[in-house]
């Protein structure tokens, strides 16, 4: 007799765990596409025989919880691959989901070949009954279809029984650094989702061992990825998505490439567990919306560490993760984890087109290099610290309203805490992370610098200080 939990457990892994439309793999001769009943009708009879024996016998310890132990069973017989790749440039193209609805001819060319392939490994590689791939089973004209592909693509390649990349540009271990693959922004939960992925190259040649069946587990080639991703190898072999390390990841995505403006945020989207709607047309500002998401979860103060042009929308952000790429930082910021939730602003305010949060303001001079039209030494005024150069990317407003009192300053973000709820501490031989900032005597707020590097200063003596309330937004810059 059919155990009802299990029954049950099938039914909500069916309609909210796996791709509402799959490549069924049960026919050698055609590519069809079904949706999650036909999934139900091919295991039904698979999953009414599991009996409470099999729940014993998958019981790993003793507290384990049954309902854990029932997904388990239930992911265990539901086996469907994923394909990771990056879209054909020459035509005819991918095939795409309006071409297999017609009946008029059979799909041909590389982009029908390489599905072609890819379903022959999921079914005699793999012994997976349906497959998904995004150029086919994602209707690109419909909106929903999108917006739901998009929330659930890193659930649905984290459940998958195997993710299969290909990486047509590659044919040795040594080219994946140079394949577009690992430069494409939507490879990213591919890379970090699935806790099975066979890697094959140019011809569907195995970049690895032919009879190692998941080449995550295989330190080298795990550490061979590493290098080429950027991605540490603990996040490589278990990754969990969420707001948390928010810059880190955002370095990660700095490296990489989308074919339109909006996907630099869409791709992210699963990674951080974000939900911002999809908008295509809205582009630079869906950087901006992900932010808004992401920021106020996090806590983490080091998010505003970056450098480069800001968001059009919101001049305490960059306008891409670009602004978060290695080359923006000349010093290192601090390898602790848990640092950045710990200091500064806990409390800011941030919006769509502002940030309010309180710094410890320290004012300065820019002192210009000599021969080096844009880089400047912020000089303090009142106390004893380094701050490092700084080159700007484009002559900002002020430089030439020469008429105007100027006020230069950098406002410290990452600051300590003392007794008093609102004073921050600066503690000597310590680096803190700055906002280059400026006043004229015409407004009343301070507006933030564009800087190529983040700026860093050095502290040679305890400061403590009252904290002054930096609100940034749009119309001040």
């Amino acid at each position: 007799m059919p155990v009802p939990e299990v029954i049950e457990a099938f039914s909500i892994y069916i309609k909210e765990e796996i791709p509402f439309r799959l490549i069924d793999l049960a026919s050698v001769e055609s590519i069809r596409l079904v949706e999650t009943d036909a999934v139900r009708e091919a295991y039904i009879t698979t999953i009414a025989a599991v009996t409470e024996v099999d729940i014993e016998r998958h019981t790993s310890y003793v507290n384990q919880r049954r309902e854990d132990v029932i997904k388990i069973i239930v992911k265990s017989i539901v086996k469907y691959a994923t394909l990771s790749h990056t879209w054909l440039k020459i035509e005819p193209g991918e095939v795409v989901y309006r071409d297999l609805l017609s009946v008029d001819s059979r799909p041909s060319g590389p982009g029908w070949d390489k599905l072609v392939r890819y379903c022959d490994l999921a079914r005699e590689s793999f012994g997976c009954r349906f497959a998904w791939a995004d150029t086919v089973c994602n209707d690109w004209e419909n909106p929903k279809d999108l917006q739901v592909t998009t929330e659930s693509l890193f659930r649905w390649c984290r459940n998958a029984y195997v993710c299969i990349a290909y990486l047509a540009h590659s044919t040795t271990r040594s080219d994946i650094k140079r394949d577009p693959w690992i430069r494409s922004g939507w490879t990213l939960p591919e890379i970090l989702a699935p806790t099975r992925m066979k890697f094959y190259g140019a011809g569907w040649k195995a970049l690895n061992n032919d009879h190692i069946d998941n080449d995550k587990a295989d330190r080298t080639f795990l550490a061979s990825l590493s290098e080429a991703s950027g991605i540490p190898v603990d996040d490589l072999r278990s990754y969990l998505p969420g707001p948390d390390r928010v810059r880190t990841k955002l370095s990660w995505a700095s490296r990489r490439r989308t074919a339109v403006i909006e996907d630099r945020a869409y791709s992210l989207m699963a990674i951080f567990d974000a939900r911002i709607p999809i908008d295509y047309g809205e582009g630079e500002r869906a950087f901006s919306n992900l932010m808004l998401d992401v920021i106020p979860r996090s806590g983490e103060c080091d998010v505003f560490a970056w450098a480069g042009p800001c968001s059009l929308s919101n001049p305490a952000i960059p306008q891409s993760p670009e602004g978060y790429r290695e080359e923006c930082l000349d010093r290192q910021l601090n390898a602790d984890t848990h640092h950045y939730r710990l200091c500064g602003d806990r409390a800011l305010s941030f919006d769509l087109d502002h940030l309010s949060l309180r710094v410890v303001t320290i004012e300065v001079t820019l002192v210009r290099r000599p021969a080096r039209v844009a880089m400047y030494i912020p000089m303090p005024h009142s106390h004893k610290a380094s701050i490092n150069e700084v080159t700007l990317p484009q002559p900002p407003r002020w430089s030439t309203d020469l008429d105007e009192d100027i006020r230069m300053a950098v406002g410290v973000v990452d600051y300590g805490w003392t007794n008093h709820p609102n004073q921050g501490r600066i503690l000597p031989g310590v680096e803190y992370f700055c906002f280059l900032l400026y006043k004229s005597s015409k407004t009343v707020e301070w507006h933030k610098v564009p800087t190529e590097k983040v700026v860093f200063l050095f502290n040679d003596q305890e400061l403590q200080q009252e904290l002054e309330m930096l609100r940034l937004t749009t119309s001040l810059q």
